[in-house]
């Protein structure tokens, strides 16, 4: 496996079992993201949370221009299962301060929860799930406590292409999306944890 399956990550964190396993087993493929932060899990955990209202990613791509928050809001209930992550998922499972898991098990599990000025959340539900060619699509971030002070943020996506003739380049195409994607979201994420409050 190369760098946009594996980035951030270790042989000993890969081979970890996930909450996403037990929802999806062993049908489809995976990708692993993984990155240090300086700070408790206490603290990334609102982070993680407030992915409900942005990716914090490429705004000018994936959020129409409007920034994703920089503050914590000090209003926005904790997060639950049931709650919309991201574009396309739910919350599925979640352990405050060590584990959140996604999915959207189906096209018939999308649904009008996005709008407004997000674009790419408008345009990407289901012209975009078609066009990424996905049967489901989940994931789970974890963050493990290494010190008092330092957390390791770990992700696990897992996806099924439809069984097609399309779904070699979908398969492709989705790993390098999420690469781009998702490194800059922990990124982000990372720098916004350890500057906030400080």
């Amino acid at each position: 496996m190369g760098l946009i399956q594996t980035w951030g990550t270790s042989d000993d964190e890969r081979s970890a079992r996930f909450p996403i396993d037990d929802f999806v087993g062993l049908e489809g493929h995976a990708v692993w993201r993984g990155i240090d932060i300086a700070r408790p899990a206490e603290a990334i955990w609102p982070w993680l949370g407030q992915l409900r209202l942005a990716p914090y990613s490429y705004d000018w791509l994936d959020n129409g221009f409007h920034a994703s928050p920089r503050h914590l809001l000090p209003d926005l209930p904790p997060i639950a299962v049931g709650d919309p992550f991201m574009v396309w998922p739910r919350v599925v499972h979640l352990v405050p301060a060590e584990s959140l898991t996604f999915l959207c098990r189906s096209y018939r599990d999308l649904d009008k929860r996005y709008g407004g000025h997000n674009w790419f959340a408008n345009l990407a539900q289901k012209p975009g799930y078609v066009g990424f060619n996905l049967d489901w699509v989940g994931g789970s971030y974890r963050l493990i406590r290494i010190s008092a002070v330092h957390t390791r943020a770990l992700v696990k996506l897992r996806w099924k292409c439809r069984d097609n003739i399309l779904s070699g380049l979908s398969r492709r195409v989705f790993e390098i999306a999420d690469f781009v994607m998702m490194r800059r979201q922990l990124l982000n994420i990372k720098g916004l944890a350890e500057s906030y409050g400080q």
